[in-house]
């Protein structure tokens, strides 16, 4: 009887270890197809998980875009009020008889205002409406003070381009400014 019992036990033992080595396999095999997954498909969840987020991105982004068109929708309603209220304005006032006089008018501003007027032009004449263009260069806080004193002239100037940019020399900041001009002429009372 012992050694049947033997016999049982080495069986068993024999048994259990075919048992382990089966289970030690499949262990090894599901392993082998972890690693192969992850190293297969972990780069496409990735990326996948990138377009997700760039999408989560552009959907804000569009949300935004979405405010801005119709600020820039309201904000050109506003402009379009305006301009026609502003044409009805000049439409009102008599167009410069005398354009010339305008011209000297500016420049005798500009020389007050230490601004240099140059390169005056007749850009378009229609309907007896002359627009002109000039180009005045001088430091900003000159012709800032060129503007405010324009400002008080018996001209109106409808300004319809303007151009600045800087002539950054070693002495000091210079700006020339380009600018397209209607003039309108009121009776001072």
């Amino acid at each position: 009887m012992e050694s049947r019992s033997k016999y049982l036990d080495k069986i068993q033992v024999a048994v259990s270890k075919e048992e382990n080595r089966k289970t030690l396999e499949a262990g090894l095999t599901v392993l082998t197809i972890l690693i192969l997954f992850l190293a297969f498909f972990a780069p496409a969840i990735k990326n996948i998980q990138d377009k997700l987020i760039k999408a989560k991105d552009l959907s804000g982004k569009q949300e935004i875009l979405k405010e801005i068109l119709e600020k820039y929708k309201t904000a050109s309603l506003y402009y379009n009020q305006l301009t026609s209220y502003e044409q009805g304005i000049f439409n009102k006032i008599p167009i410069d008889p005398d354009p010339a006089e305008s011209l000297r008018g500016i420049d005798t501003v500009a020389r007050k205002n230490g601004v240099t007027f140059s390169q005056s032009s007749l850009v378009k004449k229609e309907d007896g409406e002359e627009i002109y263009k000039f180009t005045l260069r001088g430091e900003f806080a000159k012709i800032q003070t060129f503007f405010k004193d324009i400002s008080k002239h018996n001209r109106f100037y409808k300004v319809s381009n303007l151009v600045l940019t800087s002539l950054d020399s070693q002495d000091n900041l210079e700006l020339n400014l380009t600018t397209q001009v209607t003039s309108y002429y009121y009776e001072e009372q």
